[in-house]
């Protein structure tokens, strides 16, 4: 049986949904990666089939040449990816009844002391934002995880969410039948959460399989859960879950285990919502859309946004002060894609809510908010000459719609008369032509012809002219953003930080944010009325350290009207990307 990674089966499903040639730039593209690694990954995949299952042509691309094989996807052992050295040794440490020696916990994972000793910096960040745990590292003993036996189950459910083989990994063979397990649970519980008609997110479905099946493994490994001084009654979800997990597994939960499980439904995120009631929820998303009027940004949440915005903040409130913080999916891109947004969250939201969001949690609020804010985006306007009859013209509309709302604004219909009467107007403010009249298309170049049932090929003309002047647009505006605030790049950063920014940081300013971007880069965004807008890049003459990371280079960007803020967070967006190169 063939063994491929997740993106090369993300190269072979692309191919098999094209059923035909794709070019390298767009494969790649697809599977988020570069050309050169897309060429390493055909050549694994090739090799792992025994054949050559995709070809290749220099000018076509790529495609399947033969059936997709059955295949597996590989555990592996050594850490890799999110498990990374500090996430391994916390690992070991969470299994671990007493205090391990530094020289065990190396040999553990075939790495040096001193590796050991260059992560425990980390692995103490990592720790602390867990409830009531701490790191204790003792010269004499060596190290333990100061922890409740709940704060620990929720902590490795967190950590161990690769697809690796912990047995091997911690050298622990009574870990060896968690995956097995994990598979059970995962058979058992889709039909009790359907039965009550609870529909939880993919990534929330695998975490809470995940956690039950730590809990029981743990259980069995002798680490149980104190039982509480008051038993609580049960839900009848939970018990229902009980019965199903024991018919599967052998294994009841206790009156402990099972108030933590009903604790931590409430938390999981719903992908069907129900109107929220919450009142402070409610207040707070109102007084959200306010602030961001009073920026010049018109937002309003759309009933259906307003409700899973709604109760994604609720469950997201119950974890932040439950310290049952969700594991970060998009941290590392979702600064540089979403910068306004996350600038929004942090000076306009946080105050309302009176918590800070942690960046693990950040990445499912800034989609939402990003998503309501796409559509204040300047939208292509399409004139339509055609002396077609009305209903013809409506079917016409409706077709070039349905291809993309988010783009698409007005589509101003006119007869060829009423064209011919002022047609510099109409040109000037339209940006794509479109007419069924051939003859006018063959006197001006910019119509695009359709006929009155347009084809497929004259639609996909459209869209491909649709997106070619939306590019044109943005590098217009990026253009002009980057003439009228150029990048000053400045000495003397530290001196900037202490004096200008740390004072007001540390007051909790609220038309001021900090988030660092990348592993050294912090990008501190000020908003306000009054004065220019401007972009400052320092390079710091000293590292300073920002909430455990290592700051060497400073960006500061000020948004202080003048500007619609949109196009100026656009340009702030391209900056952050090119800093990063």
């Amino acid at each position: 049986m063939a063994v491929f990674t997740d993106r090369q089966r993300v190269i072979l499903a692309t191919l098999r949904n094209c059923g035909g040639w794709v070019t390298g730039r767009d494969l790649a593209e697809s599977a988020g990666t570069s050309r050169r690694t897309l060429q390493t990954d055909i050549k694994s995949i090739n090799l792992a089939a025994g054949h050559p299952l995709i070809s290749s042509n220099n000018r076509l691309g790529y495609c399947l040449a033969d059936e997709i094989p059955e295949f597996s996807t590989p555990q592996t052992v050594v850490p890799q990816g999110q498990c990374s050295t500090a996430k391994a040794l916390l690992l070991v440490l969470l299994f671990e009844s007493d205090y391990l020696h530094i020289e065990e916990l190396a040999d553990r994972l075939f790495i040096s002391r001193s590796t050991v000793n260059a992560h425990l910096a980390q692995a103490r960040r990592i720790v602390a934002r867990n409830r009531e745990a701490r790191l204790v590292v003792s010269p004499r003993r060596g190290l333990w995880i100061d922890a409740r036996e709940d704060t620990k189950r929720l902590f490795c459910a967190k950590l161990m969410n690769e697809d690796l083989d912990y047995a091997a990994l911690l050298r622990m063979p009574r870990m060896a039948g968690l995956s097995q397990l994990e598979k059970e649970l995962q058979q058992a519980l889709p039909r009790i959460f359907l039965a009550e008609n609870i529909l939880i997110s993919g990534q929330a479905f695998q975490y809470f399989t995940r956690f039950l099946a730590i809990s029981i493994t743990r259980s069995r490994l002798g680490m149980v859960m104190p039982e509480a001084a008051e038993a609580r009654e049960s839900s009848p979800f939970v018990c229902e879950l009980n019965r199903q997990v024991g018919l599967r597994t052998g294994y009841q939960f206790s009156v402990a285990e099972q108030e933590l499980i009903r604790q931590r439904i409430h938390e999981l995120n719903l992908i069907a919502k129900y109107p929220v009631r919450d009142k402070e929820i409610l207040r707070a998303l109102s007084g959200f859309e306010k602030n961001l009027q009073q920026l010049g940004i018109p937002l309003r949440f759309r009933p259906e946004l307003r409700r899973n915005l709604g109760d994604h903040l609720k469950r997201m409130c119950r974890r932040i002060l439950s310290r049952h913080n969700n594991v970060g999916q998009y941290t590392k891109e979702m600064f540089t894609a979403y910068p306004l947004a996350v600038h929004l969250i942090k000076t306009c939201l946080e105050p309302l809510l009176g918590i800070e969001i942690p960046d693990s949690e950040m990445d499912c609020l800034v989609m939402y908010v990003a998503s309501a804010m796409e559509e204040l985006g300047k939208k292509m306007d399409i004139l339509l000459v055609s002396n077609a009859s009305p209903a013809v013209l409506y079917t016409i509309q409706q077709k070039i719609r349905r291809m993309d709302e988010g783009q698409i604004g007005r589509i101003e219909v006119l007869p060829r008369y009423a064209y011919e009467e002022d047609r510099q107007r109409y040109l000037d403010r339209n940006r794509i032509y479109l007419t069924t009249e051939s003859a006018l298309s063959l006197q001006t170049p910019d119509f695009l012809v359709l006929s009155v049932f347009p084809s497929a090929i004259q639609l996909g003309q459209v869209r491909r002219a649709i997106e070619a002047q939306s590019q044109q647009q943005r590098r217009e505006r990026q253009d002009a953003m980057a003439r009228s605030y150029p990048v000053k790049k400045e000495p003397g950063g530290c001196a900037f930080y202490e004096q200008e920014l740390l004072p007001r940081l540390g007051a909790g300013q609220r038309n001021l944010s900090a988030v660092t971007v990348g592993d050294n880069l912090l990008c501190v965004i000020e908003h306000g009325t009054g004065g220019c807008c401007e972009l400052r890049y320092f390079t710091m003459e000293a590292p300073l350290y920002y909430r455990g990371k290592r700051i060497t280079s400073l960006l500061y960007a000020a948004y202080r009207g003048g500007e619609e803020p949109m196009p100026f967070f656009a340009y702030l967006r391209a900056v952050l990307r090119k800093a990063l190169r």
